[in-house]
């Protein structure tokens, strides 16, 4: 379902009130795919022989930023701006901590090996754990808002109570 989104400047963008229906904004949607898609084969062919599966990781992981940045330039120009500074300020604290958390990951998991099925189980579940928590910790200590919204959505809903005296 194609929805198209007007705007005004300085005016947040949010898909509160559209459920769990996917949105685009004038067909922005599949040609970010179609980047994607690109940008993840070429990743691939480049960084696999080099590094194995952690170079499809990688290959991934820029390709999703490489879409990322491309869509916010291209949603900026659009609508005539998104805040950009607040946004690079998120994505550079985001970005330090996604690397930090990856750093840990591949740590970890390379400390205890992949010598069997289970050895690599065991290591994919250690340093994903591990790394969820540095990120989760590294996301609070940079003041990153987006964290508290999310603990946010996740709480229940607080009920008041009328008390009568």
């Amino acid at each position: 379902m194609n929805e198209k989104i007007i705007a005004r400047k300085n005016e947040p963008i949010t898909a509160a009130n559209h459920g769990h229906s996917r949105f685009t904004i004038s067909g922005l949607w599949p040609r970010s795919r179609a980047q994607r898609a690109i940008t993840s084969i070429v990743g691939a062919l480049l960084l696999y022989p080099a590094m194995g599966i952690p170079g499809l990781a990688l290959a991934f992981s820029l390709a999703y930023t490489i879409t990322a940045l491309v869509t916010l330039a291209t949603m900026s120009h659009r609508l005539g701006g998104l805040r950009g500074r607040q946004i690079g300020s998120t994505f550079a604290r985001v970005l330090v901590v996604g690397v930090v958390m990856g750093a840990v990951a591949w740590y970890v998991s390379d400390a205890l090996g992949y010598a069997s099925p289970s050895a690599a189980i065991l290591a994919v579940i250690v340093g994903a754990t591990a790394s969820v928590a540095i990120g989760i910790a590294g996301l609070r200590l940079l003041r990153v808002r987006e964290l508290t919204e999310l603990r946010d959505a996740f709480r229940p809903a607080t009920r008041e109570v009328a008390v009568s005296e």
